[in-house]
């Protein structure tokens, strides 16, 4: 039975984790629609620079599943942890996982940590962060189909749609502010509790890609 190893990312050449890459972007795609190329992109990016913290899980010489995680002054957030469908995928995910957290918690500076990550190939990644003292919450993704749905709706005279500006952004954040108050998802992200921390948010969305 192979043995399975752990380097940081940084050991790594990027192309060796090419593959695994481009199989979790086809795995966002025919589970959830979402096209993770740009991200994945991004990612590739800061590997070749080497300034992506995270582990990888080796086995027989090929990256199985990894890992990598972020600095946000007094957050961190674990960005993805993801393994292949293989017989080593649950142990690889749990010490990934844990070199993670180990590291995070060593930090003097890091008061939280965040994560919002997707169960692909069936793991079992709720029990892997609640062993680390993680509270837990399942998302649930809804999808409609639209052909059935076609009827036009009017919008009130009072209402337009108008293409995004940037001089919204203040407002919009506000907005955003005000519906998360004492919802779950200010609870998972940190970001919705201030308006600040909404403005923050909403301009990473529409200046960066993915």
């Amino acid at each position: 039975m192979s043995v399975l190893k752990y380097v940081p990312i940084s050991y790594l050449d990027e192309t060796l984790l090419r593959p695994l890459m481009e199989e979790e972007q086809g795995v966002w795609m025919s589970d959830l629609d979402w096209d993770y190329s740009p991200i994945r992109q991004i990612l590739v990016s800061f590997i070749k620079q080497k300034l992506l913290p995270g582990f990888v899980a080796i086995a027989d010489n090929e990256p199985i599943g990894y890992t990598y995680f972020l600095v946000n002054q007094s957050k961190g957030i674990i960005g993805a942890v993801y393994a292949s469908k293989t017989i080593h995928s649950q142990e690889a995910v749990q010490e990934l996982l844990s070199l993670t957290a180990s590291c995070l918690r060593d930090s003097q500076n890091i008061k939280r940590v965040e994560a919002q990550i997707m169960p692909f190939n069936n793991l079992n990644l709720t029990a892997a962060f609640t062993q680390h003292g993680f509270n837990h919450s399942s998302r649930y993704y809804l999808e409609l189909d639209l052909s059935n749905h076609r009827k036009k709706v009017e919008l009130p005279s009072s209402l337009r749609i108008a293409p995004w500006d940037s001089a919204y952004l203040e407002r919009t954040a506000e907005m955003t502010f005000l519906s998360y108050q004492n919802q779950p998802d200010a609870e998972i992200c940190e970001d919705y509790r201030t308006q600040t921390g909404c403005e923050s948010y909403l301009r990473s969305l529409v200046e960066n890609p993915g």
